[in-house]
């Protein structure tokens, strides 16, 4: 999963970049003091799992999120 985040340095802020799986149980997480494009949160699921991928400022922090995107790296097997 790709997040695409700008941010410059702020000594009183940073970003938390995360995804969550069912029941909130975090399957990645990433904190970031700055930020210039993409950002890769590697996360394994199992098929048909449901995900949420969330973006935090945390204190001062200032911050551009401009998308996310989500590829799968390994076909399906039957």
């Amino acid at each position: 999963m790709t997040f695409q985040v700008f941010s410059g340095y702020n000594s009183k802020g940073a970003i938390r970049l995360d995804v969550a799986g069912p029941n909130q149980y975090i399957l990645a997480e990433r904190t970031l003091y700055s930020a210039n494009g993409n950002e890769v949160l590697d996360v394994h699921l199992d098929e048909g799992t449901t995900v949420e991928f969330r973006a935090w400022t945390l204190g001062a922090e200032k911050t551009s999120f401009e998308k996310v995107s989500i590829v799968r790296l390994h076909p399906l097997v039957d």
